[in-house]
């Protein structure tokens, strides 16, 4: 309704509204007050669908246009180029915080350190990042080309 994904317009269309009204959070009928206020202040798209459910509501000063979005989230938009992967995630932590052990960065993304190692390896091998070894740590880095690369997307983007 709102700009959202054209995709969901398909699904939407597929799908059917209940038969017989229900609690979208069922947590809400182990109370007969908390059911009953879901029910009253049901938000109309809820209801639309045969669902109770006053918590949720469309946040209008919430939707941003596709550029907007990766004009200013920068890890947005390397998740835009690069895909949903951690390599996107892995890049966005290395232009906030220069140097950073494998530990540090799987920390920063939320994965193990496996599949981060992973992709140090190939950002090192393919010259997107460097890698320096003090002692037993090892410190990882974007290249200065890589990191004006990336810093220049938005701009070479046309995003404004």
């Amino acid at each position: 309704m709102h700009g959202g994904e054209k995709r969901l317009q398909h699904i939407i269309a597929a799908s059917r509204h209940l038969s017989r009204p229900e609690t979208l959070f069922r947590i809400m009928d182990s109370d007969a007050f908390l059911s009953k206020r879901e029910e009253e202040n049901c938000h109309p798209i809820a209801k639309k669908w045969g669902f109770s459910c006053s918590a949720v509501t469309v946040k209008q000063d919430a939707l941003y246009k596709r550029g907007y979005v990766l004009a200013h989230n920068q890890n947005a938009l390397l998740r835009a180029l690069l895909g949903p992967h951690a390599r996107a995630d892995i890049l966005n932590a290395l232009l906030n915080t220069r140097q950073q052990t494998i530990s540090q960065l799987a920390a920063a993304v939320g994965l193990s350190y496996q599949p981060v190692h992973a992709e140090v390896e190939d950002l090192v091998r393919n010259g997107f990042a460097t890698c320096q070894t003090w002692g037993r740590t090892r410190v990882i880095s974007l290249t200065p080309a890589a990191a004006k690369f990336l810093k220049a997307l938005p701009e070479t983007m046309g995003v404004k």
